[in-house]
C-alpha cells in the first residue's frame, strides 16, 4: 500500500516521568483517559483490549516497554481496501490528537 502502516507521537507533558508512565501502561489510566475499560500485561508481546462504552472494543499487542520513556503498542486496523484502510488510518492519524490532549488533562487532574 502507498502509505504508512504507523502512527508515532512524541508529546512532552509538563509532569513527572512516573505518572506519564502510569497513565499510558496500567489498565487503570488506559480505561480513564483512552477508553472506558482496559486490560493490559505489560509485555513486549504481552496481549491488552482497550474498550468504550459507546460498544466498540479493540485487541491490541503492546511491541515495546522501555520504562520510564516508550511505550509501543499496535493494533488492527479493520477493512484492507485501500480507500477504506485509509479513512481509517487519517482517522486514527486524527484521533490521536485527540487522544494525548486527554492524556495531558487526565494527568493535569490528578
Amino acid at each position: 500500500m502507498g502509505f504508512p502502516d504507523r502512527i508515532e507521537r512524541t508529546v512532552e507533558l509538563a509532569h513527572p516521568p512516573g505518572a506519564v508512565w502510569t497513565a499510558l501502561t496500567t489498565a487503570a489510566g488506559l480505561g480513564t483517559w483512552f477508553g472506558n475499560e482496559a486490560v493490559i500485561d505489560l509485555r513486549p508481546g504481552g496481549a491488552a483490549r482497550m474498550r468504550w462504552s459507546h460498544g466498540y472494543a479493540v485487541d491490541m499487542r503492546v511491541e515495546r516497554v522501555e520504562e520510564p520513556a516508550v511505550f509501543g503498542f499496535t493494533w488492527q486496523i479493520y477493512g484492507l481496501p485501500e480507500d477504506i484502510y485509509r479513512k481509517a488510518f487519517d482517522g486514527n492519524t486524527q484521533g490521536w490528537a485527540s487522544e494525548l490532549a486527554e492524556l495531558a488533562a487526565y494527568l493535569d487532574a490528578a
